[in-house]
């Protein structure tokens, strides 16, 4: 029996059910996300509620250097491959 393959927004909802935030670094880390702007951008079309926060740092050179990092707001519940959504 085939059992559907995950997508790598399947991997971020479910790392952000289960932690509090989620970093480009934990992205490629984790899952081998490189584009996780664009997948946080896929969830809030398919209806999820994630807050985007800006860390501003200094880096090992004294350079101001920033980055996103991303929240899940409320719990959906949600198909991704299907348009429908249940709010629990």
């Amino acid at each position: 029996m085939n059992t559907p393959r995950l997508t790598q927004c399947d991997y971020i909802i479910n790392w952000l059910q289960n932690n509090e935030w989620i970093t480009p670094k934990d992205a490629l880390r984790e899952f081998d996300c490189m584009r996780l702007q664009a997948r946080i951008y896929d969830l809030k079309k398919a209806g999820y509620n994630i807050k985007t926060e800006i860390y501003h740092y200094k880096n090992s050179y004294g350079e101001h250097k920033c980055y996103a990092k991303y929240k899940l707001i409320g719990q959906i519940k949600m198909d991704l491959n299907q348009k429908e959504k249940n709010v629990i």
